[in-house]
């Protein structure tokens, strides 16, 4: 789908720094912005980049300031803010700025006698990105002035003008090479087309953006720029530049870029026979995925790592649906790898430093081998691959032999204390746990029981027969007792955690959806459509579901201010859009009528689809929205889950 957005008389800046673009190169590797290429974020930038040895991501080039010379004119095309004021304003010369894969500006200039095409892309694989100016109509030859501004700094901090900086920059064919710091790799710039490169090292201070301002953290910087180039064109004429981690021969710079675009109009035919949004957003799933070795991404611009449980979630919606069997069987093998003491790892950083600190990434696991299975058919690769280590997982449960969670005289997974958080809910202000969720926590307690049956119904003959015997005591045990433990007949819905008889919490939470939709229910059907009532009545709302009860003295409506602010919010009501896929999955197994089921969702939630993708990061969804309306989007603005289960939903709901 094209996106596209209008110059309107007297638009303020604000228009166009509501919107922002994303770009990924299939490596961890992202480009990201406004649609004026205005820095409103410490993320956004031209080339920020993994770095292996020390796990983080580097923002490496920040922007290319842009300027035209016509005759004795000098237009200003970028658009920077400072302190209370911007400077120069070049949105005000944008005409139109398109959104199809990669963001494209046209700039009127001199009342539209010139007109200035500018184009980016990040070509997969490659640890660069190519900007492209087209000079579309002009009366005569013009020059760009374009001015690189680095930050070569972790992605997640801010710079400041150093004596430590290098300045010097090397020569390069139509460009040239820079090595700010010892530490960080040389960066390469170069014009595909003659150009000239002025040396002129300086620093320009207090750039400042108001996103980091509004989530409580330092907001302003300071970005070197090593020099300018100037570049001659004439009308129909175009140049490149490309900025990336190794010398380029600037002849191929054009040949790179319609490579790029024709990959690019090859992924799109691949899904021809979709419809919109379904299309679109399958286009977009590709962000979010790693090439090699494969995996999935949480998010952009701030999750760009692994996160265990974030892929597991995400896998059907960003892999299946669009028929990448290899890959998903790949990174499941992978991921199955890191079996550790009964646990797989919550996250993973680039230097794969891993952290064993969750219960339910372990869970998620089966059940993203069962899609796998049920999509793909492959139960000898599962069988081989896959299920020793599901085995060896449950039975370190079973065994007591994990190190975080035990099974209890009742056949429930415990887990935790009052200082740790092991689900999904994981917020924490100063060391204590926001929403305290250890002891059996429902949606833990249905994973694990969805993995036993799967398990045994599956490939039950296929197991040592002493261990398939443990398994279905196990079972047999969760199901004498799980409903009777975890109704709640007050609310009419699921307990959200059980400790004792005496120690239930009576918090209404989406968890419970997971003892609803999972196709191993432990809820009679009776009891699940009561409970699904009170979810709907309490939770659901057209940009998905709320994270606690409104009625919940501990309701938080709004998502917003300081990180400590944010915390404390994050799971105590703001609504998540991924949590439509397991809403979705109970109510379709418990409809009386389906089809009549499908129609609802589709409206119910239809927003997320239909409107939301054209604002924010365009073509995505954010990772929450205020739990109140008008539902005001906040967190991560590129959600690989959130995508993930917007196109599982629309999959299911045909």
């Amino acid at each position: 789908m094209k996106f596209q957005f209008n110059s309107l008389e007297d638009a303020s800046v604000e228009y166009w720094l509501s919107r922002e673009y994303l770009l990924t190169n299939g490596a961890g590797g992202f480009a990201c912005g406004t649609l004026p290429d205005c820095l409103t974020r410490k993320y956004h930038g031209l080339l920020a980049l993994p770095d292996v040895k020390s796990g983080r991501i580097n923002m490496l080039l920040s922007k290319i300031e842009l300027s035209m010379l016509a005759g004795s004119h000098q237009y200003d095309l970028s658009t920077n803010i400072f302190p209370d004021t911007v400077f120069p304003e070049g949105f005000r010369f944008i005409r139109t700025v398109e959104v199809d894969r990669y963001p494209t500006t046209v700039f009127d200039v001199n009342g539209g006698n010139i007109q200035l095409k500018k184009s980016i892309l990040m070509p997969r694989g490659a640890a660069a990105v190519l900007a492209r100016y087209e000079l579309v109509a002009a009366p005569k030859t013009v020059t760009l002035k374009l001015t690189p501004f680095l930050a070569y700094r972790d992605a997640h901090a801010l710079t400041r003008q150093n004596a430590d900086l290098r300045p010097r920059t090397f020569f390069e064919h139509h460009g040239f090479k820079i090595d700010p710091y010892p530490a960080l790799p040389p960066l390469f710039i170069q014009t595909s087309r003659r150009s000239v490169f002025y040396p002129s090292p300086d620093w320009w201070k207090n750039f400042t953006y108001p996103e980091e301002r509004a989530r409580g953290y330092d907001f302003s910087e300071d970005l070197f720029s090593p020099g300018v180039f100037e570049v001659k064109l004439k009308p129909g004429e175009a140049v490149i530049v490309r900025a990336g981690l190794d010398t380029a021969k600037p002849a191929v710079l054009e040949a790179a870029w319609d490579r790029e675009i024709t990959r690019l109009r090859r992924a799109g035919d691949a899904f021809s026979r979709e419809s919109a949004p379904l299309v679109d957003l399958k286009l977009q799933a590709e962000q979010y995925v790693i090439d090699s070795p494969s995996g999935i991404l949480a998010g952009f611009p701030w999750f760009p790592n692994e996160w265990g449980r974030d892929a597991l979630i995400s896998l059907p919606g960003l892999l299946l649906s669009r028929g990448r069997f290899i890959e998903s069987f790949s990174f499941l093998c992978r991921i199955a790898g890191y079996e550790k003491d009964g646990l797989l790892p919550n996250t993973r950083a680039p230097n794969d430093d891993r952290a064993y600190n969750s219960l339910d990434t372990v869970f998620l696991f089966y059940r993203a081998v069962q899609r796998y299975l049920a999509a793909s058919g492959d139960r000898a690769g599962v069988l081989k691959k896959l299920v020793p280590v599901m085995v060896r997982m449950l039975a370190a449960f079973a065994e007591g032999r994990s190190g975080v969670g035990r099974i209890s005289e009742e056949g429930f997974v415990f887990g935790g204390s009052e200082q740790t958080q092991l689900t999904w809910m994981d917020a924490q202000v100063k060391g204590t746990p926001v929403t305290p969720r250890h002891g059996a926590a429902v949606e833990i307690n249905a994973l694990y029981h969805n993995a036993l049956v799967f398990l045994l119904e599956e490939f039950g003959s296929d197991l040592e027969p002493k261990r398939a015997a443990v398994f279905s005591r196990l079972r047999r045990l969760f199901e004498e007792n799980f409903e009777k433990r975890f109704w709640n007949e007050e609310d009419a819905c699921l307990y959200d955690v059980y400790r004792s008889p005496e120690d239930r919490d009576r918090s209404i939470r989406p968890n419970q959806l997971f003892a609803l939709g999972l196709p191993a229910c432990a809820v009679s059907t009776e009891r699940a459509r009561q409970a699904l009532e009170t979810v709907k009545l309490h939770l659901v709302t057209p940009y998905g579901l709320r994270t606690l009860s409104p009625r919940d003295p501990a309701f938080v409506p709004e998502y917003g201010g300081n990180q400590d602010k944010r915390d404390r919010a994050y799971h105590q009501g703001p609504v998540w859009p991924w949590l439509i896929g397991i809403y979705c999955d109970a109510a379709l197994q418990h409809a009386e009528d389906a089809e009549t089921v499908k129609k609802q969702l589709k409206s119910t939630f239809s927003r997320l689809w239909e409107n939301h993708p054209g604002d924010g990061c365009i073509g995505h969804v954010d990772e929450l929205f205020d739990a109140v309306p008008p539902h005001r989007p906040g967190g991560c603005p590129a959600q690989a889950w959130s995508l993930a289960e917007v196109i599982r939903v629309l999959e299911m709901t045909k």
